[in-house]
């Protein structure tokens, strides 16, 4: 999220491990970036307290960037991220091809009684090694 700061007006950063945000906080700290807040916990626990709070802190369009588990999003995740109107683009970075695509499908399919708001469009997907020289 960092990499984004200077093009936002503001990076909320969700992760389960504490370590992983103290780590982030001191990155933006060195890197005098001010515009971050994080919330450590599940995703599938923290999300709804996240939109809620971007949606009456913030206007404009939303941004998300996902780096889920192998196991992909929690379906509470996809719920928060389909049903707010304001989320515009979503990256979604994967260690899981097929995990993703299980999702994908989630994010682009019509309108259900849980997943109300707009389908997103898959624009472009683009395969990056994130583990060069293994298995």
């Amino acid at each position: 999220g960092l990499l984004l700061a200077k093009s936002a007006k503001m990076i909320y950063g969700l992760e389960i491990v504490a370590e992983a945000i103290e780590d982030a906080k001191r990155n933006a700290e060195i890197n005098k970036i001010d515009n971050v807040k994080y919330y450590v916990g599940k995703a599938e626990e923290t999300i709804k307290e996240v939109m809620e709070s971007v949606s009456k802190q913030t206007e404009g369009d939303i941004i998300a960037v996902v780096d889920p588990p192998r196991g992909g999003l929690h379906p509470k995740v996809i719920e928060a991220l389909r049903n707010c109107e304001r989320v515009k683009y979503l990256v979604y970075v994967s260690c899981n091809a097929k995990s993703m695509m299980e999702d994908v499908k989630k994010m682009v399919q019509p309108c259900t009684k849980k997943l109300i708001g707009v389908p997103f469009k898959v624009i472009r997907t683009r395969p990056f090694d994130l583990f060069p020289q293994t298995l």
